[in-house]
C-alpha cells in the first residue's frame, strides 16, 4: 500500500513536469523517475516530512547563491574534479556565470548547471556550511528534468557533479544516478543547435560517465553496467 511520502514524492514529481512543458508527443530521454527522486530524498533527509519542503529554500533565478561561493567551489572544481576526466571547460563556466550574474533575466537552467557545479567543487571546502552545500545540491536536483529537456549535453554535466557528489558523501543514490547519465548517453543525440560543439563535447562527457561507473564498480566490487563497445572505449 503506498503510504504518504510516496504519495506526496508523486504530487510533487508532477508538479515539477507541468513546470517543464515537455512536449509529449516527442521522443523522450530518460528523466529523474518519481521512484529515483523519492530515493535521494530519503537518501539526503530520510522519510520525514513532505518533500516539498525540501525545496522550500532553494535557488532560483530570483535567488541566487553568493557569487563568491560559487566562484570558490568552482574553482577547486576545476582544481580538484576536472583533472580527473572532462566535464566542462572554465570558458564555459565563466560564460554560464556571467549570464547568471549579469542582472538580466536568469535563465533556470543556467541557475541548475551553475549549481551543480558549484556544489561539487565546494566538496572541498571545509569553511563552507553544509547547508550552504546541500542546497546548491538539491537545487541541481530538482531542476534536472528542466535541463535534460533543453540539452542533453548539459543534462550530463549536472548528473555527472551530482554522482561526483554523492560518492564523496558516499551515498547509495550515486550509483543509480549514473545509471541515469548511461542512459541518457546511450540514446541518439538531441538536436543541440545552439552549441555547435555539443556532439564533441557528449562524447567526451560519455566517457566520463562510464569512468564514473568504472570507479564506483571497483570500489564497491560488483560488475559494471557497460556494453561490449563502452568496456572498449
Amino acid at each position: 500500500m503506498m503510504g504518504r511520502f510516496e504519495k506526496d514524492v508523486g504530487r510533487w514529481m508532477g508538479q515539477l513536469e507541468e513546470e517543464y512543458n515537455v512536449d509529449p508527443s516527442l521522443p523522450q530521454p530518460p528523466r529523474l523517475s518519481e521512484e529515483l527522486f523519492a530515493k535521494l530524498l530519503v537518501d539526503l533527509n530520510g522519510r520525514q516530512g513532505d518533500p516539498k519542503s525540501h525545496f522550500s529554500d532553494l535557488y532560483r533565478p530570483s535567488y541566487l547563491p553568493p557569487a563568491a561561493v560559487v566562484h570558490k567551489g568552482a574553482n577547486f572544481f576545476f582544481d580538484v574534479i576536472s583533472g580527473l576526466c572532462y566535464v566542462t571547460t572554465k570558458g564555459d563556466f565563466e560564460a554560464l556565470f556571467q549570464r547568471v550574474y549579469s542582472g538580466g533575466r536568469v535563465d533556470p537552467v543556467d541557475v541548475t548547471e551553475l549549481c551543480a557545479v558549484a556544489a561539487a567543487g565546494t566538496q572541498f571546502l571545509e569553511d563552507l556550511s553544509h547547508e550552504t552545500k546541500e542546497t546548491m545540491l538539491m537545487t541541481a536536483i530538482q531542476g534536472l528534468n528542466q535541463v535534460i529537456a533543453v540539452s542533453d549535453v548539459r543534462s550530463l554535466v549536472v548528473i555527472f557533479c551530482v554522482c561526483i557528489y554523492g560518492m564523496l558523501e558516499k551515498r547509495r543514490t550515486s550509483r543509480d544516478l549514473i545509471h541515469l547519465g548511461l542512459k541518457t548517453c546511450r540514446q541518439p543525440q538531441a538536436n543541440d543547435p545552439s552549441d555547435p560543439e555539443a556532439s564533441t563535447k557528449r562524447t567526451k562527457l560519455y566517457r566520463s560517465i562510464m569512468f564514473l561507473e568504472c570507479w564506483l564498480s571497483t570500489s564497491l566490487g560488483y560488475q559494471p553496467d557497460l556494453r561490449d563497445d563502452e568496456s572498449d572505449q
